[in-house]
């Protein structure tokens, strides 16, 4: 996978997908969450993410499309990455093509687009095991999150740059195998806030 250092690669601003992919897997080996995770943490990771998408798509908030459609293929290039595949994206166009998508899936109603990408999640999934995980397994996923940053009226590669430069200066540490930004790190047990029983259970 990608031996860029963070540290040189963030001194410009990549652009293309093939380009955003190796700053955000030298980030990620930065802090350790290639070796130090799996991919099936990082794919839970996704279905955090995921969450937010869908509610963009629900309620066709572009912004929350957008940042959406990154932080999904931000975990999911984590995921590969954990699980040892080839890259996701080529360094050629020619190479992309897998990613091109036609007028029957544009022209899919959001709700749609909903449950294509959660179907396709659970496949995605299923194969999270090395002895499974192949790269082509994310190809549908990723052509229905270029359906989603439509409705962004964005490419994929500007949702993905929007990620990346929310978290290329990111810190926080891994905890149980998933990476956790500073700002959402308790200082101490003490100080978090004690969690109301569920009387509905």
């Amino acid at each position: 996978m990608s031996n860029i250092p963070h540290t040189l690669s963030s001194a410009i601003v990549p652009r293309s997908l093939y380009a955003l992919e190796q700053s955000i897997l030298g980030w990620a080996h930065e802090r350790n969450l290639i070796k130090g995770s799996t991919c099936s943490k990082q794919l839970a990771k996704t279905c955090e993410e995921f969450g937010e998408l869908a509610a963009g798509l629900n309620k066709g908030k572009r912004a929350l499309i957008k940042d959406g459609v990154g932080d999904v293929l931000v975990t999911l290039i984590i995921a590969n990455g954990c699980a040892g595949g080839e890259y996701l994206f080529s360094s050629e166009d020619a190479g992309n093509g897998w990613a091109i998508v036609g007028q029957p899936m544009l022209a899919s109603e959001s709700s749609d687009v909903v449950l294509s990408l959660l179907y396709e999640l659970d496949y995605v999934v299923s194969h999270a095991t090395h002895d499974s995980w192949r790269v082509s397994v994310m190809f549908d996923m990723v052509r229905w999150l270029v359906v989603a940053a439509q409705r962004a009226e964005c490419s994929l590669a500007e949702c993905l740059l929007t990620a990346w430069l929310e978290i290329k200066d990111r810190n926080g540490r891994m905890v149980d195998g998933v990476f956790v930004k500073e700002a959402d790190l308790p200082t101490s047990p003490q100080q978090e806030a004690p969690v109301p029983p569920d009387h509905n259970c």
